[in-house]
């Protein structure tokens, strides 16, 4: 079996899991019922990215961000990964940092800053799996500046993670989401590159 095979292989074994959870999660319902808002309590990790769509030079601190942002993650009990997790359910998610902008001909540089936490949900209908991506926190803000759009970036992601981790601390107040993450065992996650490579070695070993 070759490595793109493997890759394959796992990425499959993934699918079925999502979409194994997102069906038992369908098939038991419950009198128990927990908002939108207070999942966010659930996160224990976050797999954090910056989507940098910003030309023209007008956003150059990206590290400074992406830093700031893990620091206060980690200090509301989140665990930060540069790299995509294995599972991505109600503990494990995606932190995204989008940049957008231009320079424009005048030199003035304009563009818009969010942050998003999601996570994909994989449902079957037939043969057919469907893909949805699942968001429960989303804020964004538009910025103009003369030389470029650092300051206001670093202002706005700042705010927005703050609000996130405020969100995730408040939601852990929930009984019913207290209760789940007494019964869910603690545990690092795998991230995509360690299942792969976990996967490889069971291959190779059976060869």
């Amino acid at each position: 079996m070759n490595a793109r095979s493997m890759v394959s292989t796992a990425l499959l074994i993934f699918i079925a899991l999502a979409s194994f959870y997102a069906h038992a999660e369908d098939r038991q319902p419950s009198s128990k019922f927990v908002e939108v808002k207070e999942t966010l309590g659930l996160i224990r990790n976050v797999y954090l990215v910056i989507d940098d769509q910003v030309e023209g030079k007008c956003w150059t601190n990206i590290e400074q961000v992406k830093q700031k942002a893990r620091l206060t993650l980690e200090q509301s009990g989140i665990s930060v990964y540069d790299e995509p997790l294995f599972i991505i359910s109600p503990f494990s998610t995606n932190i995204v940092i989008t940049g957008l902008g231009l320079r424009t001909d005048s030199g003035t540089c304009f563009g818009s800053i969010s942050v998003r936490n999601y996570r994909e949900i994989f449902t079957d209908f037939g043969d057919v799996t469907i893909k949805y991506s699942g968001s429960n926190f989303y804020r964004s803000s538009v910025s103009l500046s003369g030389s470029n759009l650092n300051s206001s970036f670093l202002t706005a992601v700042d705010t927005f993670i703050a609000q996130f981790s405020s969100d995730v601390i408040s939601g852990r107040r929930n009984p019913h989401v207290s209760e789940i993450l007494k019964k869910q065992e603690t545990s690092k996650p795998v991230t995509m590159r360690e299942y792969v490579e976990m996967f490889k070695k069971a291959s190779e070993k059976k060869q």
